[in-house]
């Protein structure tokens, strides 16, 4: 089974070691559509329906880990679990989504539905070559063996932003990068098919 994770459980984060006890497998950066992440000032973020995207990271684990998974998030009470479709297949992943129906009034949006993890390593391939490192490294290794040289990073997420025709993040590495793998730009360790297609409301499934 694969569980989608987009905060504290990511690989860098404070709880990540409830994957890595039992060996569970990265599998790829995954953008989950019609939600958003927001901040409530306690070190770790809440997703919530809605218009955006959410950045995070999916994991094939076992029932053991998504057991212990569900007693940290407080399931079903502080978050619910619920099972959507992954890459084609139905009712294949897992994710926790917020009690909350609306975002309280002191909370702030995440912007482009990224938790930020400190010194978070990134793997992904450039000319073919894999890389694993921070992703201001990862935008200059970018610069470099593409064509179009650009004398800064900055310059250069502009360039392929609208070379792409999408919408990238360009002010900050760590999201541009992320995106750039989600959205087929550059290939990831581990690749996967980009679904541009909003969730359906009226398929997600609670398991309680």
């Amino acid at each position: 089974m694969k569980l989608f994770v987009y905060g504290t459980l990511k690989s860098g984060g404070g709880n990540h070691g409830f994957l890595t006890e039992r060996n569970s497998e990265f599998v790829c950066h995954y953008e989950m559509h019609g939600f958003q992440l927001i901040d409530l000032n306690y070190g770790f973020p809440y997703m919530l329906i809605g218009s955006g995207k959410v950045l995070g990271e999916v994991y094939e684990i076992d029932r053991e880990t998504l057991v212990n998974i569900d007693s940290l998030e407080g399931h079903p009470y502080h978050y619910k679990r619920y099972l959507t479709n992954f890459n084609g297949q139905i009712a294949e992943m897992y994710y926790y989504l917020s009690r909350f129906d609306i975002a309280p009034l002191n909370a702030s949006i995440v912007k482009d539905g990224y938790w930020p993890i400190d010194n978070q390593k990134i793997n992904v391939i450039i000319d073919g070559r894999e890389y694993r490192d921070k992703a201001h490294k990862i935008v200059f290794n970018m610069r470099f063996f593409d064509g179009d040289r650009t004398p800064t990073n900055r310059s250069y997420m502009e360039l392929v932003s609208k070379r792409s025709h999408m919408n990238l993040n360009t002010d900050n590495e760590e999201i541009f990068v992320r995106q750039c793998i989600t959205r087929g730009i550059y290939e990831g360790f581990n690749p996967f098919i980009y679904d541009e297609k909003l969730v359906n409301l009226n398929e997600l499934k609670i398991t309680e």
